[in-house]
């Protein structure tokens, strides 16, 4: 089934991106909910670091980690109102002060949900920036694109103020569950050694 993006143009970058991450399967719990996704292939044990509990909003601001082995972080985020400006578009960007591996950005109606954006696989870096990014608005139906996606033609994040924001840009077929409603689940994940700090910086930042 065809998706509608934010053009044709995001659809290949997408393709290509998924393509080219397909070799190296994510790490951590994330997979345990989206066994369905073709990146999926092989369940990795996980160690250490807390996470906040389901369903808490991300904190505003930056958010700080103090690493040590596998961290996984998840939380509520509803992007503030950046103003009259466009296109929208929501920026997952994770720094740290030592290397990292393993690292999966996930951006999803609700867990297990449609996916906004998955970027995973980054080779060990240190001061290198991980960044994942994803629609905020959607523009007018392409010519030959499925009509039952019209209900999201011209909208925004903002705008729309419902369910299923994600589910447009989701290249997997079918629609799933949105479990929290209005909000955006975050998922980070990484690997790191005692001591790293991280820090999750969000564009648009939490709303209030």
């Amino acid at each position: 089934m065809k998706r509608l993006t934010i053009g044709l143009a995001l659809v290949v970058v997408l393709l290509l991106m998924l393509a080219a991450i397909a070799v190296a399967a994510p790490s951590g719990d994330f997979c345990v909910d989206h066994q369905d996704n073709p990146n999926c292939t092989e369940p990795t044990p996980t160690t250490t670091t807390t996470a906040p509990p389901a369903q808490q909003p991300c904190p505003t601001g930056e958010i700080t980690i103090t690493a040590n082995g596998y961290v996984e972080y998840e939380c509520d985020w509803t992007p503030i109102y950046p103003g009259e400006s466009a296109p929208y578009e929501g920026t997952v960007r994770l720094t740290s002060d030592r290397p990292v591996s393993k690292v999966v950005i996930a951006v999803l109606d609700s867990v297990p949900g449609d996916i906004c954006t998955l970027v995973q696989g980054w080779e060990e870096k240190t001061g290198q920036v991980f960044q994942a990014s994803f629609a905020l608005s959607y523009s007018a139906l392409p010519d030959g694109f499925d009509p039952d996606y019209a209900a999201w033609e011209n909208q925004t994040y903002w705008g729309w103020n419902d369910a299923h924001w994600c589910y447009p840009q989701d290249l997997m077929p079918g629609m799933r569950d949105d479990l929290n409603g209005e909000p955006l689940d975050l998922h980070v994940g990484f690997v790191a050694k005692k001591g790293t700090t991280a820090t999750i910086t969000l564009t648009p930042e939490q709303g209030q």
